[in-house]
């Protein structure tokens, strides 16, 4: 049965949300610039959320300017934290955490145990996307429209992922928040009708305009055909609307007051909902689910 797409404000308490601040700006400080990751690395099990809850167990991206820009074509100081410069921070929050949230999650029919715990406050919108299991080949090269390949060139070590979502740190602006659609994809690709570039980054994990909806032995489920139609569209004014062609909205998803949760069925494509850099911080807890 799929997922309802839900928006639940004060899914974290206030003290909750406050620790997880705290740290991220305590990062910040050590870093000496505005960091837009932090990847919480080995979260397998109870025991072993992240490896210890050590510092050197997470990474960081970050732009020493706000002004860079950060996207998908250009990664930016991707590396691990150096460890005499954190060592007295404390982490003794994150699988206390984890075992909250997995707990909370039941209570809305969220099944399964968190696999992907992330701080994000990333100065761009994020393309059209899935999230889930990484296909084996997905930084390769192609050179033709609808690519065919072998299971073994691109089966992954799979998990069955079950629902992912953001809790709101803190959000500057209101406009800030996740666009879902219905249409969904088995494994994290990238929906770019509005582009034809065989050479651009990832593009083996990639849907392009000359594209049709096959890959990996799977299609895009719920693809329309066609245009959005102009009731949906009217509610995403800030989209191409040549990029949302064959997708349908499921909803609209805002990440609004400290605490708010937003979460979907995982394998539904989303983006955010495009926003500007004078719109200023949105620090979220992302979060992934496995079914176990």
């Amino acid at each position: 049965m799929e997922l309802e797409s839900v928006q639940i404000p004060n899914f974290l308490s206030e003290d909750r949300v406050d620790v997880v601040s705290k740290f991220y700006f305590e990062v910040c400080e050590i870093l000496g610039c505005k960091v837009h990751e932090i990847t919480f690395n080995n979260i397998t099990s109870k025991v072993d959320y992240v490896s210890g809850t050590n510092y050197e167990d997470f990474d960081y991206r970050y732009c020493p300017s706000i002004e860079k820009q950060y996207s998908d074509d250009k990664v930016i100081n991707y590396k691990k934290i150096p460890e005499d410069k954190i060592k007295d921070i404390n982490t003794d929050w994150i699988p206390e955490m984890i075992d909250h949230l997995n707990e909370e999650f039941q209570k809305i029919n969220r099944k399964g145990k968190i696999c992907t715990f992330v701080i994000f406050n990333l100065p761009n919108p994020v393309q059209i996307h899935t999230d889930g299991n990484d296909i084996k080949n997905k930084r390769g090269k192609r050179n033709v429209f609808n690519p065919v390949f072998k299971r073994e060139e691109y089966f992954p070590s799979y998990k069955k992922y079950t629902h992912q979502g953001l809790i709101t740190i803190q959000n500057d602006d209101l406009r800030n928040g996740t666009i879902v659609f219905n249409q969904t994809f088995p494994y994290s690709v990238y929906y770019a009708n509005h582009e034809n570039n065989l050479d651009r980054k990832k593009s083996v994990i990639t849907f392009l305009k000359d594209d049709d909806i096959f890959r990996f032995d799977e299609k895009i489920e719920n693809y329309t055909y066609e245009y959005m139609s102009d009731e949906e569209y009217k509610l995403l004014p800030d989209m191409n609307r040549e990029q949302l062609f064959g997708l349908s909205l499921d909803k609209k998803l805002m990440f609004m007051d400290k605490g708010t949760l937003v979460s979907w069925q995982d394998g539904k494509f989303h983006t955010t909902i495009p926003m500007k850099k004078e719109w200023g911080n949105r620090i979220m807890l992302q979060y992934e689910g496995v079914d176990e």
